[in-house]
Parts: structure tokens; C-alpha cells; sequence
């Protein structure tokens, strides 16, 4: 009896841990179609003409979806971000310190034709002529000529953020 009892104690471990298994593979299985599913709805956006993808907004689909499969997890979103830019080269990501953005070269060529259109280049004319005329006056040093570029990039570039969708 003893010796029936044990042969059914093992039996029983033995289904546990195969189910276990079982169910380790069936996640990974899901986790890996709510994947195939993101990047192919990225790909049918971006041949739609959608070129930018807040990060926050494409992790949620990614949670929501593996929610959808039962897999309740934490995604890092830097991890999702590095695994979406291995599967598409050609985009990049962009941040301004607190939203990320991933945005295709087409859509950045976009963004950097419509800013440049929209700049108003009177005060960048009015900011380099004035060194000019007062050159024998002033000796302008490189670091703050530095500063001034950085800022004139960094304004470019918040323009730029602004004009993305969120």
C-alpha cells in the first residue's frame, strides 16, 4: 500500500510540473503573438502614412493585448522600445527628458521639412548679423556661441515635439 501511495505521489508531481511547463510555453507563445500583433499593426500604420508612435501609447497596447491572453506582467518599456527598433531598423526614437517617441525617417524628413517651413528666420538673421556689426566691439567667445546653438537646437526640437500627435 505504501509503495502504491508513493507511485501516486510522484505521478501527481509529475503532472504539476508538466502542466507548469505547459503553461510556461503557452505565455511565451502569447507574449510572442501580442508582439507579431504590435508590429504588424506598426508596419500597416506606417503604410498607411503614420509615421509616430508615442512609446507610452504602443507599451499600453502591448499590456492591454497580453491582458487580452491572460498574462497579467510588467513591460519594461525601455526592453519593448529596444526590441521594436531591432524589428524596424529605419525608425528611430527621440525623447525631450520625458515622452519617447519611435518616428520613421520618412516621418522625421516630415517633421524637419514642416519646422523649417514654419521657423521664422528673421531672428536667427537678426542674431548672427548683430555679432557682425559689433565684431570690433565685442570679442564673442566659443562657449557662449555654444550655448546659443544648443538653445536655437534644443527650441527646434521642442518645436518638433509639439507638432506630434500625443
Amino acid at each position: 500500500m505504501k509503495c502504491l501511495v508513493n507511485l501516486r505521489n510522484r505521478y501527481r508531481s509529475h503532472l504539476r510540473k508538466s502542466s507548469h511547463q505547459l503553461q510556461g510555453i503557452n505565455e511565451k507563445l502569447n507574449e510572442s503573438r501580442a508582439l507579431w500583433e504590435l508590429t504588424s499593426y506598426i508596419e500597416k500604420a506606417v503604410n498607411s502614412g503614420t509615421l509616430l508612435f508615442p512609446l507610452s501609447d504602443i507599451h499600453s497596447m502591448y499590456l492591454n493585448r497580453l491582458e487580452d491572453f491572460g498574462i497579467t506582467k510588467q513591460i519594461n518599456k525601455t526592453r519593448l522600445k529596444v526590441n521594436l527598433l531591432e524589428k524596424f531598423p529605419e525608425a528611430q526614437e527621440q525623447h525631450d527628458g520625458k515622452n519617447t517617441i519611435i518616428v520613421f525617417e520618412e516621418g522625421m524628413k516630415n517633421m524637419l521639412r514642416e519646422a523649417l517651413k514654419k521657423q521664422d528666420f528673421t531672428e536667427d538673421v537678426a542674431m548672427t548679423s548683430s555679432p557682425m556689426i559689433t565684431s570690433n566691439s565685442l570679442v564673442v567667445s566659443r562657449q557662449s556661441a555654444r550655448k546659443t546653438h544648443c538653445l536655437q537646437v534644443s527650441s527646434l526640437w521642442s518645436r518638433l515635439y509639439s507638432m506630434v500627435p500625443i
